[in-house]
């Protein structure tokens, strides 16, 4: 269904002129992966309705709305499993039901078995559930204009309430013109030279990870329960940049700053306990915030401040005139918190694949020494190929991102069915990945996968849109940069520094606010001599 080649239909004077304005070195791509006009955004998708990849040119849909709606059968004829009156599908979901929240992904999988590429669900609001790596494109083609995903009803429920706090519910609870004003004013995010301003920062946080490993072990080289030392890693790393200064989260007894647990973002009871926990960490976060900006001020109007970089972030806000003074404090919390579990988790899944393949950890260690033998910089980072590799086949194997999610705003047509707006449709990579029609033995951890010189027609062109950690359009990750050097510097600095081994039971995932190791990380840390 898809062609590589600049289409036919394609406007060879607009595309010009499109080259003009597109900097593949991340300024502007046609499809959004990181925008920065949004007039030339909507030109570029609405119009020419084919969105580009850099890897994989421009891709045409041949099942798009337009050429297959004639023929389209009616939305209430997608496969779904038996409904009850009122409550329609909870049923599944109950605590007698064959299905749980917390193994939502098992309950995909076998929806997947049982009923096909597309299947239709009633949890008190119309879903779809997509397999098919076609109709994700077709989602992002078709909602990328402001994005709608659904929404943290709590959060946004206790932002809205506390208009002493809050100017609005923030990125990750708006839609629309609100959210986009927000989005606007720390795109700069998107940029590599902003992230790679605070290298030096982060690289020294990755250093001091390294020595908290070396203590904390026990006398067999075992860290238990290793996951939430990494959060304290990406806790550190994330709070830098977001504050201006080191949080000192790694002593072996840290009193700590803002973990706190915020429960089930679907939670709409308000009266509810795990609402009033989310509350007073929403508290906590911008009185803590609201310090920090205090200090970042102080600091930049002493003359006798020698500016070192840490503050890049705040300075970046305070000099945007269109952010209300509630803005600052709320999108450096929203920053901060986002940028924490998803982040962890994905290097835990990293480190613990690393672990099931000894001969790919030893290939990884040698390519970090080629590449960084007499230190580390962002440039030999860049070089390290096969660490990317690994990154990216843990991505695929062991998501920390459980796929996407968006709203329709227009009529669609998804695998041949009539699809209305205000359906919430769900892409799910996360089984998408794991099937042997886009990937050979699609079970194995194998970063060569993703080399160029190793590449089959099953395993890297097969899709473009089948591993997309951090989402794509206009509602791609903002913090992206950030979490990809995060990453990227934790498991160098652990790979040089340690072999790791993992003797416990297979690790699989479950549902929280993200994906998470669903036992504990219990790894092995051997000194390299």
């Amino acid at each position: 269904h898809f062609t590589h080649t600049t289409p036919p239909s394609l406007d060879t004077g607009l595309l010009k002129e499109a080259d003009k304005a597109i900097d593949l070195k991340n300024k502007f791509l046609i499809g959004s992966r990181t925008c920065a006009s949004k007039s030339f955004y909507q030109l570029t998708t609405l119009r020419i309705q084919h969105v580009f990849c850099p890897k994989y040119g421009f891709v045409n849909y041949s099942d798009s709305s337009a050429t297959k709606g004639k023929n389209a059968k009616p939305f209430s004829s997608v496969p779904a499993p038996p409904r009850l009156p009122l409550i329609g599908h909870l049923h599944l979901f109950r605590k007698r039901g064959p299905y749980s929240f917390e193994r939502l992904y098992d309950a995909y999988a076998e929806l997947y078995t049982k009923y096909g590429p597309i299947v239709r669900l009633d949890l008190g609001i119309k879903m779809l559930l997509l397999f098919r790596p076609e109709d994700i494109a077709m989602l992002f083609a078709d909602t990328n204009e402001l994005p709608q995903r659904p929404l943290f009803e709590a959060l946004r429920h206790y932002r809205l309430k506390r208009k002493d706090l809050y100017s609005c519910a923030g990125l990750t609870t708006e839609n629309g013109e609100e959210w986009w004003r927000l989005r606007q004013s720390v795109q700069f995010l998107m940029q590599p030279t902003f992230s790679k301003s605070y290298f030096s920062h982060q690289e020294q946080i990755a250093d001091d990870f390294g020595e908290f490993i070396n203590r904390k072990k026990d006398q067999n080289g075992i860290v238990q329960n290793f996951l939430q030392d990494i959060y304290r890693y990406t806790e550190e790393a994330v709070g830098l940049v977001c504050f201006g200064k080191r949080l000192n989260l790694f002593p072996l007894h840290p009193g700590r700053h803002g973990r706190h647990p915020l429960g089930d973002p679907l939670v709409e009871d308000f009266s509810h306990p795990t609402y009033k926990k989310l509350a007073r960490a929403q508290d906590f976060f911008q009185r803590f915030a609201a310090k920090c900006i205090d200090e970042a001020k102080s600091k930049l109007s002493d003359p006798k401040y020698k500016d070192d970089g840490k503050l890049e972030l705040i300075k970046k806000l305070f000099q945007d005139k269109n952010l209300k003074p509630n803005d600052i404090s709320l999108l450096m919390t929203e920053l901060f918190s986002a940028g924490i579990d998803a982040t962890g988790n994905a290097i835990g899944f990293t480190l613990y694949n690393l672990t099931k393949k000894l001969d790919v950890q030893e290939k990884l260690f040698q390519d970090i020494r080629k590449h960084a033998p007499n230190g580390l910089t962002a440039e030999s980072i860049t070089n390290m190929k096969y660490l990317k590799a690994c990154i990216q086949e843990s991505h695929r194997l062991t998501p920390a991102v459980g796929g996407i999610a968006r709203i329709l705003q227009r009529p669609t047509v998804l695998s041949g069915y009539k699809v209305p707006p205000k359906v919430l449709c769900i892409g799910l990579q996360p089984i998408i990945a794991r099937q042997e029609q886009y990937f050979d033995d699609p079970l194995d951890f194998k970063p060569e996968r993703w080399l160029d010189e190793t590449q089959t027609k099953f395993e890297r062109k097969s899709h473009p849109y089948i591993v997309t950690p951090f989402s794509h359009g206009l509602r791609r990750c903002i913090g992206q940069r950030f979490a990809e050097q995060e990453i990227n510097l934790c498991i160098v600095k652990i790979i040089q520094k340690f072999r790791i081994e993992y003797n416990g039971p297979e690790i699989g995932f479950v549902m929280r606010m993200s994906l998470v190791p669903d036992k504990p990380l219990n790894l092995k840390f051997i000194p390299r001599k």
